[in-house]
């Protein structure tokens, strides 16, 4: 357990300057922050640096390669899913390393479906977003929720369903009212701005 907890502080310590960003959002890094998480990426010796490092370098690399992005998060994907299992045959499912693997698979999931929809690849991107909302939902991630619900909607706009597009987007505003999150408003907002702008 001590060891545990070691790795936790360990990881937070490394990643206050590198956060994993929240799903549909990105952010960019300078060419000696990519290099530091190339660096750590490669030497990194627990999962769980490891992971949150492929993320968070997936998410430097977005915008300017995201084949490579991709890769990253399929790799990190692929590592949480291989702890959350051992774990789970440990009996540990629903404690903080647990969790922690889960989410970092939640945002794997849902990172890919961004590129995937990005693509054209909307049957892809839909089926990949309703499973990071089921996972969401299994563990009440609220915020997770509101914007699993939001990235489902903008597949449905994506695919010209502006209805189905607006209906979604309208549970996903329900729930960032309930957080009081003004960011996630502003987003859902805007995106129903242009919903109804289409609908006339």
């Amino acid at each position: 357990m001590r060891d545990q907890w070691k790795i936790i502080l360990f990881f937070l310590l490394i990643f206050i300057s590198f956060p994993v960003f929240p799903q549909g959002s990105h952010t960019t890094y300078t060419p000696a922050e990519l290099d530091l998480l190339r660096t750590k990426a490669k030497s990194a010796e627990e999962d769980c640096v490891k992971v949150g490092t492929l993320l968070s370098l997936g998410e430097g690399l977005y915008e300017s390669q995201p084949d490579s992005a991709m890769l990253l998060w399929y790799s990190g994907k692929l590592i949480a899913e291989k702890n959350i299992k051992l774990l789970e045959e440990k009996k540990q499912k629903g404690k903080e390393l647990y969790m922690f693997y889960f989410a970092q698979l939640a945002d794997a999931i849902n990172n890919i479906a961004i590129i995937e929809d990005q693509r054209g690849n909307t049957n892809k991107a839909l089926e990949l977003f309703e499973q990071g909302l089921k996972m969401c939902e299994g563990v009440n991630d609220k915020q997770g929720i509101a914007q699993s619900l939001n990235n489902i909607g903008g597949v449905y706009k994506n695919r010209g369903d502006i209805s189905k597009a607006t209906e979604i987007h309208l549970q996903s505003l329900k729930v960032w009212e309930e957080l009081g999150n003004k960011k996630g408003l502003a987003t859902v907002l805007n995106n129903l701005a242009y919903m109804y702008k289409t609908q006339g």
